[in-house]
This record gives structure tokens, C-alpha cells and sequence, in this order.
């Protein structure tokens, strides 16, 4: 009969296979619906830490921690479940970084490959105008989602992506929202 201990290290080894099963079908399927998406134009991540996914890049940093502690302690089976749960850590930083990395295409953006409802197309984008805070230039975006709700997206643009998304975003724009033509022809037809 099993002894406690011998108990929970077979659960424990169970629970992080399980972890790894389930981060490595997380991360190939995001993968493949990234690959489903054609004509991508230009693209950046969207990441909190300069790009990263913060979660997956937090949880990492920690299981670094953790075994570089256990390697100075020579506690081999510590050090054994930490590379597996680094393993299964790299499968979600994977994920979550391709998950979170904005497309442009020619039909819109896509915010998360992942969730079709988490893409804009350009014919929903009622309104838009371009933002400075400090050294982060953008353009905040105002578009109709599936139910008819008026949602905003604030995305602030790389500096080396700036000048082709901004090339995209007027050549898909520009036809609909040209509001010095008419305020030109608002004020010839008060003249006149």
C-alpha cells in the first residue's frame, strides 16, 4: 500500500501531466487558427510586459526561481517537477503570445485568434481619431459589435509599425470619413 507521500507525489506527477496535455493543445491550437488567418498585412504583440503575455512571463520568471533554489539545494525530484511545469509554462507563454498579437488584414483587425467576436472589421468602425499620451501615439477606434453596441478600441501603435498602419487604416477609411469635404460642402451650401 501506498504511503501517503508516495499518494501525493502520484497525484502531483498526474496533475502535471494533465497541466502540460492541456497548455500543449492550448498552444497548437492557437497556432493553427493563427495560421488560418491569410493576408496579414502588418502585425505587433500586444503584450503588458514591453510585448509578453504577463502571466505566462510571471509564472515562468517563478518556476525559474524555484529551481534555480532547488538546484543549489541538490533536491533532484523538486527540480524534476519544476522543468515539467516550465515545460508546460513555455506551452502557454506560446499561446498567450500568439493569442494576444494584433492582425491587420485587408478586411479588418484581429484582436485574439482565438475568439472571432474579438475581431474588427473595417465596415464596423463608425468613427475614429489619433491620441498622444507622452511617447505612445494611437488611434482609438469606434465600431458596432454583433448586437448593434457602439464599443471603443484603443490601440496604441509601435513606433516602427506606426507609418504602415497608418497607410492601412486611411486607405480603408478615408472613403468613409472625410470630414474636411464636408465641411467645405456644409459651408458652400450655407452661402449659397
Amino acid at each position: 500500500m501506498d504511503t501517503p507521500s508516495e499518494l501525493f507525489v502520484s497525484v502531483h506527477f498526474l496533475l502535471l501531466w494533465a497541466f502540460i496535455g492541456t497548455t500543449s493543445m492550448l498552444a497548437l491550437l492557437t497556432v493553427v487558427n493563427r495560421l488560418r488567418i491569410r493576408d496579414v498585412l502588418v502585425w505587433w504583440p500586444r503584450g503588458r510586459l514591453k510585448g509578453l503575455p504577463l502571466w505566462p512571463t510571471l509564472f515562468l520568471l517563478a518556476i525559474l526561481g524555484l529551481w534555480v533554489q532547488g538546484m543549489l539545494r541538490d533536491q533532484l525530484p523538486y527540480t524534476t517537477f519544476l522543468a515539467g511545469y516550465a515545460f508546460g509554462g513555455l506551452f502557454w507563454f506560446i499561446a498567450d503570445a500568439v493569442k494576444s498579437t494584433l492582425l491587420v488584414t485587408p478586411h479588418g483587425l484581429v484582436l485574439n485568434v482565438n475568439r472571432s467576436e474579438e475581431c474588427v472589421a473595417w465596415g464596423q468602425i463608425v468613427d475614429y481619431f489619433e491620441f498622444e499620451h507622452g511617447r505612445n501615439l494611437g488611434l482609438v477606434f469606434f465600431y458596432l459589435d454583433g448586437c448593434g453596441s457602439r464599443r471603443r478600441l484603443e490601440l496604441r501603435i509601435p513606433e516602427a509599425r506606426r507609418d504602415h498602419f497608418d497607410a492601412i487604416a486611411r486607405e480603408r477609411l478615408a472613403g468613409r470619413f472625410r470630414y474636411e469635404s464636408q465641411e467645405l460642402a456644409g459651408r458652400q451650401a450655407m452661402e449659397e
